[in-house]
């Protein structure tokens, strides 16, 4: 759908920039003696390649699903889209997948890791409240009638969803839907270990899966979740249920909570060994000068996951 797809390309373009910014976090910390010749300081490819995923395959499905079912694509906003729409729809993803990538890239260079690691997070959990409640409370009818003239046709949901499963359209999204997540999961564990080996540091092909995988199940598991929490909580209990999708959505991401530094060190992990002192940012903790070479004491205050990380020279 053409109002999903727009934040699915910024949070997966957004996601290129993470496992970048993971693969050279996790070079900055390997042992010396583990690390080979690296230049360090080479430029990224995430880019090109977050934008090349988006051209060849991610671009081209929803064009596909635009034409075959223009009415679905647009959650029959427009039954019959005009010529134009195509090559507009095409160019705002890509937009919005560099845009995605651009603001993840920013925020993780700063030192923002709970706020990098969000924008690939929260475009996810919107794309399931929109999916569910739509605007006008009728998201998940929208999503479950393939064509326009059943949309008024006062059948339940329940029904419709039985439908829908073993309609043309499930066939052809599901498809889709499994060779994209895919794609892009095999091209994050690649561009994991091209930034790990950029700054020295060899990459078990293993460890460069499992972050992938790591990262796509956040995708799948706490984002979907969530965003599932928020839409349907309006519907079922109206107008407390705003309340209720305000407090599902901004309670979990507050700074420094649970959630936030669960995705930071699991999103960007640091540590070269299980017993790799962390702060509540995801960096391994720095020796103290004053400190014979011994790390910090577990006194010192941690900062806050949005907060820029100092000047570490």
């Amino acid at each position: 759908m053409v109002q999903v797809d727009l934040l699915l390309a910024f949070g997966l373009g957004a996601g290129f920039a993470v496992l970048d910014e993971a693969g050279r976090r996790g070079a900055d910390t390997a042992p010396p003696a583990d690390r080979q010749d690296g230049d360090g300081h080479g430029s990224s490819s995430a880019f090109p390649a977050a934008l090349l995923y988006l051209g060849i395959l991610f671009v081209p499905s929803g064009l596909w699903l635009l034409a075959r079912f223009p009415s679905w694509e647009t959650m029959h906003v427009l039954p019959r889209p005009p010529a134009w729409f195509a090559a507009a729809f095409a160019a705002a993803c890509l937009a919005a997948g560099a845009t995605g990538f651009a603001c993840a890239a920013q925020l993780l260079r700063r030192g923002y890791a709970w706020a990098g690691a969000a924008q690939m997070l929260w475009p996810h959990v919107v794309l399931c409240a929109v999916v569910i409640h739509g605007w006008d409370g009728t998201g998940m009818t929208r999503f479950l009638t393939p064509f326009p003239g059943e949309l008024d046709s006062g059948v339940s949901l329940v029904e419709r969803a039985g439908d829908w499963v073993v309609s043309p359209l499930a066939v052809h999204l599901g498809t889709l839907l499994l060779l994209n997540i895919i794609t892009f999961a095999a091209l994050w564990s690649r561009q994991y270990r091209v930034a790990a080996r950029r700054g020295g540091a060899p990459v078990r092909g293993v460890a460069a899966h499992r972050q992938a995988a790591i990262a796509v199940c956040w995708l799948l598991g706490p984002c979907v979740v969530i965003g599932s929490l928020a839409g349907c909580a309006p519907l079922l209990l109206g107008a407390p249920g705003w309340i209720l999708t305000a407090a599902v959505t901004m309670l979990p991401a507050r700074p420094g909570g649970f959630f936030a530094q669960a995705a930071v060190r699991t999103l960007l992990p640091v540590d070269s060994g299980p017993s790799a002192p962390r702060d509540t940012v995801g960096r391994t903790r720095r020796a103290l000068p004053d400190s014979g070479g011994q790390t910090g004491s577990a006194r010192e205050p941690l900062p806050d996951p949005w907060d820029p990380l100092p000047d570490e020279h």
